[in-house]
């Protein structure tokens, strides 16, 4: 069970969202269920929680397990606003141009993103690099190496993402940790840069 919404002839599939206020996955999405969970919310992995309509869009914060997201799409485009009808930022990689190394603890390849109406280019490509590895607070994946506080999942509050050391961009935030709160970044982890609502959508390419 997914979530579709049909764009100029297009279908988007969400496979990740966040809404200011509405408590990340966080402790549930251990590794294993980040990854073959069809959903996960910060109150379990029921497929009934997952939205059936655009007004949930702004009530609910969950994200699809990675080892699907190969399937449902190969272009990702990401959105950040006030609302789900209120975007303000928004950008996609080129057709084709989105995938996870499953085999490389689902490391990230983003091609060339093209942010839309003048908006930066969102931190979840301009830190990509050659491509981060995911990390929940049991399976740690990122580069931080301070000891004793080595990873990030567990610096924020259990929520799970590409992490470098830590963030710059992020569609969780603090998860709750008191200086971020819980509320997606569209670039780096100063407060201007926060949004109330973010989503993330994958759509095949029609000639894939």
């Amino acid at each position: 069970v997914v979530y579709c919404d049909f764009r100029s002839g297009d279908a988007f599939t969400l496979v990740m969202l966040s809404n200011k206020d509405v408590a990340c996955p966080g402790a549930k999405a251990t590794w294993d269920k980040a990854i073959n969970a069809n959903i996960v919310t910060s109150s379990g992995y029921d497929t009934c929680q997952m939205p059936s309509s655009k007004s949930e869009l702004n009530t609910i914060s969950m994200m699809v397990g990675l080892k699907h997201w190969n399937i449902l799409g190969d272009t990702l485009m990401i959105e950040m606003g006030n609302s789900h009808t209120d975007i303000t930022e928004r950008a996609s990689t080129h057709v084709g141009g989105f995938s996870l190394d499953n085999a490389a603890n689902f490391k990230l390849t983003l091609k060339t993103m093209c942010p839309e109406n003048g908006a930066a280019v969102p931190g979840i490509f301009q830190n990509n690099g050659s491509g981060r590895k995911f990390t929940t607070f049991d399976a740690d994946h990122d580069t931080r190496s301070t000891a004793g506080d080595e990873n990030c999942a567990n610096k924020y509050n259990k929520a799970p993402w590409w992490y470098t050391s830590c963030w710059s961009g992020s569609m969780w935030g603090g998860c709750g940790q008191s200086s971020h709160g819980m509320k997606p970044f569209w670039l780096s982890s100063n407060q201007p840069n926060s949004r109330t609502h973010a989503a993330i959508w994958l759509r095949k390419s029609r000639f894939a």
